[in-house]
Formats: structure tokens, sequence, C-alpha cells
């Protein structure tokens, strides 16, 4: 060995994914983005707000988080920078 080493190869892996997806979910764009609250795919809803509403459940995914933190990023920066430097006496 000099020191180099090679990724794995991963597309047989890649493949028996996608197979799952094309079987669960369905082949086109059409049927795998159709609205539903069923879990297919055997998620673990307790990190998506559990036994809710279909609409309570969107609201815990982690773009919906996100989004709803970057709403007031000036009041969070704000809080931060006032928290961190008491000392200062801010306008």
């Amino acid at each position: 060995m000099d020191g180099i080493e090679t990724p794995k190869n991963i597309d047989a892996d890649v493949e028996e994914i996608k197979e799952f997806l094309r079987k669960t979910l369905g082949t086109t764009w059409a049927e795998v983005t159709v609205p539903s609250t069923d879990n297919l795919l055997g998620v673990n809803m307790s990190d998506w707000g559990g036994d809710r509403t279909a609409a309570e459940k969107l609201s815990h995914t982690p773009w919906a988080q996100i989004r709803a933190a970057a709403l007031n990023y000036r009041g969070w920066v704000e809080s931060t920078i006032t928290k961190a430097s008491r000392w200062h006496k801010w306008v």
C-alpha cells in the first residue's frame, strides 16, 4: 500500500436503495410526489412530530425547522450578542 485509499464501490447499494424506493413509492415523478399522510417508508415519526395531523408533522420536518428559525434571525443575532456582551450599553 502506498497510503492512497480508494473509495468503496457503492453502486450495488445505490441500486438496492433505488429498487426499494421504486417498489415502495413508484417509478414516476407523479407517483412519488403525491401528497400523503401514509408512512410508506416506515420512518420513525417520533422525530417528525409523532402521531399528529399531516400539517403538524410537516412543521417538524428539518427543512421547516430551518425555515422557521431563519424568519427571525435578526432577533436571534441581537439576543445572542446582547447575552455575550453584557458589559456594553446598547442603544
